[in-house]
């Protein structure tokens, strides 16, 4: 996790030293071209993890992933680790759904947001998934299960922050998450 946001820091570090030594419009558009695309693709490989999750495809779910060494946090009480019961092949995919209600890609990491039957506020779950994908695969999930969360990049501007919780009829705890 350490190595994830000194390898942003140092991105952004030289980011900005080749800003300021290059006021080349042309090469800052290919940079936030290529930031883009890379954002893009990460968002469809994981708008596929969820798709195949639905539909219970544990192979296609597996094939996203990097290895099966998995880098993993749960935050959480131990009943709702219905993701990790699925990828274990402990518990069938119908168990829990996980649907995105909201995703916002940074870089290398996927924010997504979303929460169990919403009709029923008592027992409604609200969870946040944060993807670390590296050349087109997930090497890193952090789950988090009624939880507040605040993204914040390496000069602490507030990058995205969860809103599913705020209608939630309990008081939720709350992250600062530093990418």
């Amino acid at each position: 996790m350490m190595g994830v946001s000194v390898f942003v820091w140092l991105s952004f570090c030289a980011f900005l030293l080749m800003s300021s030594f290059c006021a080349d419009p042309v090469i800052e558009l290919k940079l936030a071209n290529l930031s883009e695309d890379l954002e893009s693709k990460n968002r469809e490989v994981v708008l596929s993890f969820y798709g195949a999750l639905e539909s219970g495809n544990s192979e296609a779910v597996l094939g996203l992933l990097a290895s099966n060494d998995l880098e993993w946090s749960f935050h959480g009480p131990a009943e709702d680790q219905h993701l990790m019961r699925f990828l274990t092949g402990a518990a069938s995919h119908d168990r829990f759904s996980f649907k995105p209600v909201t995703l916002c890609a940074i870089g290398d990491n996927v924010f997504v947001e979303g929460q169990s039957d919403a009709s029923d506020r008592k027992n409604c779950k609200c969870w946040i998934h944060v993807w670390t994908l590296k050349e087109g695969k997930i090497v890193q999930l952090r789950e988090y299960i009624n939880t507040e969360l605040i993204v914040v990049g390496p000069i602490h501007d507030s990058l995205w922050k969860s809103q599913l919780g705020k209608g939630h009829s309990k008081s939720l705890p709350s992250l600062i998450l530093s990418v």
